[in-house]
């Protein structure tokens, strides 16, 4: 008897009772459960990250005003990427006057 055949009636006298059904239904369960935790944690991630940089951006085309609360070194790190975006040519319509502004200051 070939390895398939086995398997194939293995299958078969495991789903043909309610009980074989449930254990087969539990075990595919506690498989994929936690890999589809994993994949759902990956994509909360990912999407947070994509959001933040997204903000990143328009705040760097568009200017923005930092509260006290925000890091110096944050604030300056933003001016350099806005100030970078503005030098490359991908400057968005404020980025002239934003350009200016901190240059003068």
């Amino acid at each position: 008897m070939s390895m398939s055949a086995i398997a194939a009636r293995a299958a078969a006298l495991l789903l043909t009772s309610e009980k074989g059904r449930k254990g087969v239904g539990f075990l595919l369960v506690a498989i994929f459960a936690p890999v589809i935790l994993i994949a759902a944690i990956l994509c909360s991630n990912t999407a947070g990250g994509a959001d933040h940089n997204n903000l990143a951006v328009e705040a760097s085309f568009y200017g923005v005003n930092f509260t006290d609360s925000v890091p110096a070194e944050f604030q300056n790190a933003h001016h350099g990427y806005a100030d970078g975006f503005f030098l490359s040519g991908f400057g968005g319509s404020g980025s002239q006057r934003e350009y200016d502004r901190r240059q003068s200051s």
